[in-house]
């Protein structure tokens, strides 16, 4: 993307605008995400014959709760693996794509991402995504590597392929 098209993201009514657009189009997937936290939590609406609704603890084991938590355990009895595709059959390509996976696997290690492992994999049942922002700080030799909350995500997709991801999150200031 040129500079000067870049420029032009910079101004407030830009992301205004970007931050509007991305919550009106991710409104059903937010939707989705709400209910099944509530029935996670056990919170379900019962509607009984005279009309009255009511939310009501569930009586009985809840699966949703259950599945999400069986699912983060099987996910980290094994280690995800890193693949990283040489751009021809030429040994130096094929050497340079060992070496990115390996760096890659060096990165996930020194961040502790193994310990993580369930939570990405909760957060993909329950809300269909898992993201994780990687950041540079001068003190360490390695990036670091954070979970993002995907309740409060809203990626851009094009063809398959992430291009930004707006995360909308109310934090207190001490912690900014």
């Amino acid at each position: 993307m040129s500079p000067s098209k870049l420029k032009s993201r910079l101004t407030e009514d830009y992301l205004i605008s970007y931050r509007n657009s991305s919550v009106d189009s991710y409104q059903e997937w937010k939707t989705r995400i709400e209910l099944n936290d509530k029935i996670i939590k056990g919170e379900v609406t019962i509607t009984y014959p005279d009309g009255v609704s009511k939310v009501e603890p569930l009586l009985v084991a809840n699966p949703l709760d259950m599945m999400p938590r069986d699912v983060a355990r099987i996910v980290s009895e094994t280690q995800p693996s890193v693949f990283a595709p040489a751009s021809s059959d030429e040994q130096s390509d094929v050497k340079n794509a060992i070496l990115r996976q390996a760096i890659a696997d060096t990165h996930w290690e020194m961040n502790e991402q193994p310990i993580a492992v369930p939570q990405y994999a909760m957060d993909l049942v329950i809300t269909g995504a898992a993201f994780c922002a990687t950041w540079w700080d001068k003190a360490s030799p390695y990036p670091h590597m954070t979970r993002i909350d995907p309740r409060f995500c809203y990626p851009d997709i094009h063809n398959g392929v992430i291009q930004d991801l707006l995360v909308i999150q109310s934090v207190k200031g001490r912690v900014l």
